[in-house]
């Protein structure tokens, strides 16, 4: 059954990459008269067109400088509130033998939170930062809330909660004809019919003990895993994730980070 654990490790892909896959899994269903596959694929690429035209849309108005002032300002104060939760729990390995369990403490939160480094969190596009800043927090009032209570540094944290807070209601009031929460939704709904038709492939060829029913799932999420895998590639080596043209697959302009949803 190990092939199905990759369900449990299924990132949420750029919409680039999700609409190349979803083309290249239609022509794979079609041959095969997948009927209501194909009409489901459909859907999720009419979305996905829709939430492409809003990625280009952000992306123009950000590039146009549209930011609102006090949009510019709680950047840079988020921005510097991240950057001294790196600092000052760095700062609390200072003076610690070498055996002193902090140095792995410290080690685990910081890596947990920023695995390619704060810059890479700091340096997104402000619809991008908050998306990444909030998976942040959720980390550290979830899984590692225990630890940051021990290193004392909880103060920080609910200064950079505070600070997210008002970075999202300024997003969303922007002049901008799109909000954050626009943004994120398409995104996450997209992801969403992408896991549905993965499910319709698994529950149509479901048998583990049939030759013929591992190689269609082989052939059909062919096109899925192989966007996964190049997510996965990008996150291990901690470099931000670079979205691709739909028709051609080539690297594309449009900036999207992908996040898993295990």
């Amino acid at each position: 059954m190990n092939e199905y654990i990759f369900l449990f490790k299924l990132y949420q892909l750029t919409t680039g990459r999700r609409l190349f896959a979803m083309r290249q899994l239609r022509k794979l269903a079609l041959a095969r008269g997948m009927s209501a596959l194909v009409q489901r694929i459909d859907e999720a690429m009419a979305h996905d067109r829709s939430t492409r035209r809003l990625d280009l849309e952000w992306q123009k108005a950000r590039n146009e400088g549209t930011a609102d002032p006090v949009l510019v300002e709680l950047d840079r104060l988020l921005d510097s509130a991240l950057v001294g939760l790196r600092d000052m729990t760095r700062a609390l390995t200072r003076g610690a033998r070498d055996n002193d369990p902090i140095h792995d403490q410290v080690e685990h939160l910081l890596s947990t939170i920023f695995p390619a480094g704060v810059s890479e969190v700091t340096g997104l596009p402000y619809v991008d930062e908050l998306s990444a800043v909030e998976t942040i927090i959720e980390m550290l009032r979830g899984e590692l809330a225990e630890l940051v209570e021990a290193l004392g540094i909880g103060s920080q944290v609910a200064r950079i909660e505070s600070l997210t807070a008002e970075y999202r209601a300024t997003q969303n009031q922007s002049k901008s004809r799109i909000t954050y929460d626009k943004v994120k939704m398409a995104r996450v709904k997209g992801h969403a019919f992408l896991c549905e038709v993965v499910a319709m492939v698994v529950g149509r060829f479901h048998r583990h003990d049939s030759d013929e029913h591992a190689r269609a799932r082989a052939e059909l999420l062919a096109p899925i895993l192989e966007q996964n895998e190049a997510i996965r590639t990008y996150r291990t080596r901690r470099r931000p994730v670079v979205d691709i043209d739909p028709d051609t697959g080539e690297p594309d302009s449009v900036d999207e980070p992908a996040d898993s949803v295990d």
